[in-house]
């Protein structure tokens, strides 16, 4: 199988993150804004920054039958579909188009996850699914999302440090 592009181009989306505080800007800009109304434009040019930043950092992904590209500006990254262990729809999205998460083992042994917008739902993220099913039969594949997600996240994430609190505590005794 030749390589096919999973995700999607976001310009337009970029191109609205950066308008839209400059619009909203404008139409305040001549009234008379007290703390609060300073403060609430504070945060939401905030947000848009956070946006902007997520959608600029988001990585070009292809794949074929074996691997896995992670495309940036200055490198690309080889994946092993079989070190995918898990791919995920999330409840986020922009413009109609949703985000989903995937986890993979890299070459340090390390778990990295990083989230993506696929161009295509049918064409392409049903297609690394399955290939990710025949060489990873253990991975993690759901193409759903529930509001639960983020409690098991941060349940994941508490015992995480629980045990790095632990074992960081149990070689202190040792000493």
């Amino acid at each position: 199988m030749e390589r096919t592009r999973l995700t999607s181009n976001l310009s337009l989306e970029i191109f609205g993150v950066i308008c839209l505080p400059i619009v909203l800007y404008m139409l305040v800009s001549g009234n008379e804004l007290n703390f609060y109304s300073k403060l609430i434009l504070f945060i939401i040019f905030g947000l848009f920054a956070l946006l902007l930043y997520f959608l600029l950092t988001l990585k070009t992904i292809d794949f074929d039958d074996n691997y896995v590209y992670l495309i940036t500006n200055s490198k690309e990254e080889i994946i092993p579909i079989e070190n995918i262990t898990y791919i995920k729809l999330t409840m986020s999205g922009i413009n109609g188009k949703d985000f989903w998460g995937m986890r993979y083992i890299n070459e340090n042994n390390e778990e990295i996850s990083l989230s993506f917008v696929p161009k295509s739902i049918k064409a392409t993220i049903f297609t690394l699914e399955e290939l990710i099913k025949l060489k990873n039969p253990e991975a993690d594949i759901e193409n759903h999302a529930s509001s639960l997600d983020f409690i098991r996240d941060i349940i994941k994430v508490y015992r995480i440090i629980k045990s790095k609190f632990k074992k960081g505590f149990n070689n202190k005794n040792k000493k």
